[in-house]
């Protein structure tokens, strides 16, 4: 509005702006993103499929001349066992990460969904020869949380631990109660997703389970991507497992991060609400034991 010098108005001036070139460009990148998430996709599924299709049709070429080779046929149903599996793993990947989730919100126990997490992991902890350190403290509150949903995202994420972790190093989970204040106070310097709508309130508390391995670390350029669909740095893998272990931390309403020690292993946290009058231990942020000297961080 323009004002004379008693204030009354003598008019009014308004300004147009051409934005059409700005959603061109906007519509441009999309488009180019949607490229590379499609190409992405497929890319690892023919990778992740081809293999023990390969597999199957070999030994299925094989059978006719071969079958009255006792070996061959112990070998053919072992291998070719394995190879549906695989492609039954992939297909229960992208059916978790795909189909929305139906939370059945419980009072459950921390240690009792890391137990059966590491249980459910076991296998490949011991064939790599890992050594696993639960740190999970009794008196820890309730988790209000879908106790499936939470088992397989602790599970995804011990099990990503496993695939980095070197052969007879390490992987320590630990865990305890911090008030909902201590989030507004996390670095800006991790990969972070937070989902939180709890405000930092007083009474709005969580419990942060840590899982801690020894492997080679993050690249930097690597971390913002950790939690994008179909993005992996393994040769074999969907890229799917940190991608569903989000979709769990947002349907709760917690956060996830993730935080890389050059050459020192990596951090995967996740922040859980506590159930509703469950007891809150109060935890002092400036307590926290000092990390390892970091570098080559973004």
């Amino acid at each position: 509005l323009i004002n004379n010098a008693g204030g009354g108005v003598l008019g009014a001036v308004m300004f147009f702006f051409d934005l059409s070139t700005v959603k061109k460009l906007e519509d441009k990148v999309h488009g180019l993103e949607r490229v590379e998430f499609w190409s992405n996709i497929s890319s690892r599924m023919a990778h992740e499929i081809k293999n023990p299709l390969v597999a199957i049709k070999t030994f299925t070429q094989l059978l006719p001349e071969r079958y009255g080779d006792s070996d061959f046929r112990e070998n053919f149903s072992e291998i070719v066992n394995k190879a549906i599996d695989k492609i039954n793993n992939i297909a229960e990947h992208l059916v978790a990460y795909s189909k929305p989730i139906m939370l059945q919100v419980q009072s459950v126990a921390v240690g009792k969904l890391v137990e059966q997490a590491l249980g459910e992991a076991s296998a490949e902890i011991k064939t790599r020869e890992i050594t696993v350190k639960s740190e999970i403290p009794e008196d820890l509150p309730l988790l209000a949380v879908d106790p499936e949903q939470v088992k397989l995202a602790l599970f995804n994420i011990v099990s990503n631990s496993v695939d980095f972790t070197p052969p007879g190093g390490s992987i320590t989970v630990s865990a305890r109660a911090v008030g909902g204040d201590y989030l507004q106070s996390r670095p800006d310097d991790v990969a972070a997703l937070d989902y939180s709508d709890h405000g930092g309130g007083p009474d709005a508390g969580f419990v942060e389970i840590n899982v801690f391995d020894t492997g080679p670390g993050i690249e930097p350029e690597n971390l913002p991507r950790v939690f994008m669909p179909f993005f992996s740095t393994k040769i074999q893998g969907m890229g799917l497992g940190l991608a569903i272990v989000r979709n769990v931390i947002q349907e709760h309403a917690g956060r996830i991060e993730i935080e890389s020690f050059a050459g020192n292993g990596t951090a995967c946290r996740i922040f859980l609400p506590i159930a509703a009058g469950a007891p809150l231990a109060q935890a002092d942020p400036a307590a926290k034991k000092p990390k390892p000297e970091k570098t080559g961080r973004r």
